[in-house]
């Protein structure tokens, strides 16, 4: 995160002035709504500051925000342990970082919607939102939004009436109960929007298998759209993992026209070793591209500095990968996700500045520690480290590296 190059301390005063503003002038009718702006506006004001984003756009995305998140974050305190975040958040912030291009970073805002029925025995898998804020994204006139790819996965991947009332009878302690969540990159020409689901719950209601459902939902929608096989790659690789199991608990697609949306499907694995996040990456074997060669030593190193190491998480807390294909893409594309959630936040920060300096991103880099500090007061004195949750990773030869670091938007540190 960069702070603005020129008069940092005026940009930053000016980014908290205009968060004041908006507590004045925005005034929240229901008082969670009110918490929730409370604790997260300023947050997400000095995340956009510190990225470079004008005052215009901040204002923008602000009361985007304001509009379209703080009033689906249901009741706060909160009361529905969404399955987004690993502190049961329904929000989460990031930012993203490309290595080539010139590109400025970029905010993202994930939410899963919510309400005060969401988790009770009235809506227990919080099925009543979605609709709705579907609706709401529609009036709202995102450029380029359109939402009937997830339209066509959402039913495939979510429960129906049924299999809810089934699950409701069986009384079982289920965790993970999200369906649904969404996504909105906030870049410098416009809003991108991305839509989640998790077929998990689907699939154990239904008794079928996750990793079979989630792959072939995709490859009935592409059908001769993927000419060169990459989800057979995709498949012949899992079904020789222990991870088989848990493939496919999240889907994700562009909200963009279909023929452009890309599909990505999620896997996870205990397994932090170099030996496994190599063999993830390259999909034993099969994706052998110089590209991939040269985002495999940029990998290396990002594990290297991050201190992964190959014991277990101590929290128990998975590496997540995805598989990336879309319309005529001849291999698919990956992403690793480390997990440095409950590990030593400062630690972390340091190491994510020492390798945005080592691609070449110096002006971010040298700035980072410092950015985390005022957006993130007192970070460096908490004992829990559960500040940060991700760090992930992809590459391409057009954009180099592409790194994002996930934050918890935890109350606890705004």
């Amino acid at each position: 995160m960069p702070v603005v190059n020129n008069n940092d301390a005026t940009s930053r005063e000016a980014s908290h002035l205009q968060s004041k503003i908006l507590h004045k002038t925005l005034k929240c009718s229901v008082n969670d709504q009110r918490e929730w702006w409370r604790k997260t506006g300023p947050l997400l004001a000095s995340l956009m500051t510190s990225a470079g984003y004008t005052s215009q756009s901040q204002y923008q995305y602000l009361m985007f925000f304001y509009r379209s998140v703080v009033p689906c974050l249901g009741p706060y305190p909160q009361t529905y342990r969404s399955a987004m975040t690993h502190n049961e958040l329904p929000l989460e912030l990031s930012i993203n970082f490309q290595q080539l291009g010139g590109s400025k970073p970029v905010i993202r805002v994930a939410v899963e919607p919510v309400t005060s029925l969401s988790g009770t025995e009235e809506d227990p898998y919080n099925m009543s939102p979605i609709g709705d804020y579907l609706s709401q994204l529609e009036d709202i006139n995102v450029e380029g939004y359109d939402d009937r790819v997830f339209k066509h996965f959402y039913p495939k991947h979510t429960l129906d009436k049924a299999e809810c009332q089934k699950l409701q009878d069986q009384n079982e302690a289920i965790r993970e109960r999200s369906q649904a969540a969404f996504g909105f990159d906030l870049k410098p020409n416009g809003i991108s929007v991305k839509g989640y689901t998790f077929p998990g719950v689907k699939c154990h209601a239904a008794d079928t298998d996750l990793c079979s459902v989630a792959i072939g939902s995709v490859q009935e929608y592409l059908g001769d759209a993927d000419p060169y096989g990459t989800l057979n790659m995709i498949k012949d690789y899992v079904e020789t993992t222990d991870e088989r199991v848990n493939f496919g608990f999240v889907y994700s697609n562009d909200c963009i026209a279909p023929e452009k949306s890309r599909h990505k499907l999620y896997g996870r694995t205990k397994d932090m070793s170099w030996s496994k996040v190599r063999d993830t990456w390259s999909l034993g074997g099969r994706i052998n591209s110089p590209e991939s060669e040269k985002g495999l030593e940029y990998l290396e190193r990002l594990w290297k500095v991050l201190q992964i190491g190959d014991d277990t998480h101590p929290l128990g807390v998975h590496l997540v990968y995805n598989y990336e294909t879309k319309a005529g893409l001849p291999v698919p594309a990956t992403k690793v996700y480390f997990p440095v959630y409950g590990l030593n936040d400062q630690s972390n920060v340091r190491a994510i500045a020492q390798y945005l300096t080592e691609i070449g991103l110096n002006v971010y880099g040298d700035a980072y520690e410092q950015s985390v500090r005022d957006s993130f007061p007192g970070f460096e004195i908490k004992e829990t480290d559960r500040l940060l949750c991700w760090v992930s990773f992809a590459y391409t030869e057009k954009t180099g590296v592409y790194l994002s670091v996930y934050y918890h938007s935890s109350l606890d540190y705004s």
